[in-house]
């Protein structure tokens, strides 16, 4: 396979320094209009959310924030265990 050698790159975020930086108000606000859709785990009904703003993060302000992760381009693909803990990309 000729991409066999080749690299791509995940751009990854670091969740714990975005929280971080979210509780310390290290973020701007934007208006934009989008839906929040979640379930309701006690009566298992879908629902939707209309949202009016969204609080935008830097990276170039919040250092460590955002990082590249080598990957190769073939087979591709990425995983996230349930927890959420742990990225397997390949």
């Amino acid at each position: 396979n000729a991409s066999r050698n080749d690299k791509d790159f995940i751009a990854a975020v670091n969740w714990k320094l975005a929280e971080q930086a979210i509780a310390e108000g290290n973020y701007t606000t934007m208006n934009t209009e989008f839906y929040r859709n979640y379930i309701d785990h006690d009566s298992r009904i879908a629902h939707s959310e209309r949202k009016s703003e969204v609080r935008v993060l830097d990276p170039q302000k919040v250092p460590g924030l955002v990082y590249y992760l080598p990957t190769p381009k073939s087979p591709h693909g990425v995983d996230v265990d349930p927890s959420g803990e742990y990225i397997v990309a390949g």
